[in-house]
Parts: structure tokens; sequence; C-alpha cells
């Protein structure tokens, strides 16, 4: 007669507070509340791996970047490049809704890292905001991202994820 001999459990509908009081999955947040959360200037604290086997803190460099996503849609960063100094970056974003990855456009780099990419063909730190980032979780103090890009460094740093605290706006920005 076509039936199947078991039939697959039916999954019971849960509500949204019933799945937050589980915490057996991650829920991400609505695209426009994540995009208003990057409003700000936000320093890297550390780069972990997957695993949590490697991470690497950033106690004593300044690693920052910043977001205008209320009107404009800008960023502005900077990360260290060793001896030759730090890419100091400008430029606008892109924000993918669906994926939540924001994607830098129309970058002009200055400092060191104009240099270095003379030197070496490398645009920045492996890890830093130098590609598409994929936000894992913003909030008002915390910000994850994931690099989402394809290419060679893909291969370095698709396993890292990026853990930036928010500062005071112009804590870093205003200095340069």
């Amino acid at each position: 007669d076509g039936k199947p001999i078991l039939e697959p459990k039916r999954e019971e509908q849960r509500t949204m507070d019933e799945e937050i009081s589980s915490m057996e999955t991650f829920i991400l947040a609505r695209p426009e509340q994540m995009k208003a959360d990057l409003e700000g200037e936000w320093r890297l604290q550390l780069l972990a791996d997957k695993r949590g086997d490697g991470v690497k803190y950033f106690n004593n460099t300044e690693a920052w970047q910043s977001f205008d996503v209320s009107s404009s849609m800008t960023f502005e960063s900077s990360m260290p490049q060793g001896f030759l100094g730090a890419v100091n970056k400008k430029g606008e974003i892109e924000f993918d809704s669906e994926r939540r990855i924001y994607t830098q456009t129309n970058v002009k780099a200055g400092g060191g890292g104009f240099l270095q990419a003379l030197m070496t063909g490398s645009s920045g730190a492996e890890a830093g905001p130098n590609g598409p980032q994929q936000i894992i979780s913003v909030d008002g103090v915390l910000l994850v991202t994931k690099y989402a890009g394809k290419g060679r460094t893909e291969a370095l740093v698709k396993n890292y994820f990026a853990v930036w605290r928010r500062v005071e706006p112009g804590t870093y920005s205003s200095k340069r």
C-alpha cells in the first residue's frame, strides 16, 4: 500500500523562548540587528582556532577597526605589520544580510601596509579584517568574526575566529 514500515518521528514545534532556554542550537540575530550592533569601534582581543587549541592574544598591539553603518556604510582599520608599521585602511563595506558577511570595497591603504604589499604581495595580517568576514556573533561588548573568502588565504585562516572587544569611539581612530 506504499506506507513506510516505520514513520519518522515528528519534531514538535518549539517557541523561541524554548529554543533559547534549551541552548541546543545557535540562533543568529536578525540581519538588521547585527548590522546595527556592528556600529562603533572594535579592538582585536584574540584569534582562536575552532578547537581552541591555538589562541593568539593581542594585548600589546593596537589592531582595531571601526564601522559607520548608520548612514555611510564605511570602515576604517589598522593592523600592525611587524617592523614595517601598521596597515591603515579606509573604505566602504557591503553587508550580505543572508550570510551575515561584510566585505570591504573601495579600500585605500596607507602606512607600512602599502610598502609591504609592494615587497611581499601581502595586504596585511592573515586573520585580520582583510577579507570578507562572516559575523558569528555581535552585541554591545563582543564581535566574533570568521574569514569567509576564497583563494590562497582561505586555507590559512578559514578555521580561525577573530574576537573583537568594543571600545569607546575615537579610542584608536582619533590617534591617526
